[in-house]
């Protein structure tokens, strides 16, 4: 089975929604919380412990191991304002995931920065060309990372009211 065609089975929402208040949309369910929601998906689980541990006091934090993983996350209805991802994983790397979820139309404005220890691959290049907002290098300053956060929740277009 081809990993698009897993993406397209995984983003079945008809299921995903059902208990769903009708007036409950996924979004609003996530703006029940003040801070900004962040997915990190990473395989090492000490870099997973490590970065929810920097971020949790600023953003709410999600962590899971894998893309597949995450794609499952998603589309259970939950949608984080921020996807940190790794590129370099077991079952849905992160290159893979990356396309997916810009293919999907639902996910496919989330901002992404990538962690990853491939500075100058082809999949980094790659990943850039699908829409990722920044590479960030392992091992990374925490400092940077954070300036990259700031820099993709500051570029975020904000509702205007119109009068």
């Amino acid at each position: 089975m081809h990993v698009f065609d897993i993406g397209k089975q995984i983003l079945s929402f008809r299921t995903a929604f059902q208990g769903l208040d009708k007036k409950q949309t996924p979004q609003t369910v996530i703006a029940t919380t003040s801070k900004k929601h962040i997915l990190i998906i990473e395989d090492n689980k000490n870099l997973r412990w490590l970065l929810g541990a920097m971020l949790s006091k600023q953003y709410q934090v999600t962590s899971r191991k894998d893309g597949w993983a995450a794609m499952t996350w998603l589309a259970e209805g939950n949608i984080p304002d921020l996807i940190l991802l790794d590129l370099q994983m077991p079952r849905l790397g992160g290159l893979a995931f990356l396309k997916n979820i810009r293919n999907s139309g639902f996910f496919r404005d989330i901002p992404v920065i990538v962690i990853s220890g491939q500075e100058n691959s082809p999949e980094t290049a790659q990943c850039l060309d699908y829409g990722a907002l920044a590479f960030v290098s392992k091992p990374f300053n925490p400092a940077r990372l954070k300036q990259k956060i700031n820099e993709a929740f500051r570029s975020e277009v904000t509702p205007t009211a119109q009068g």
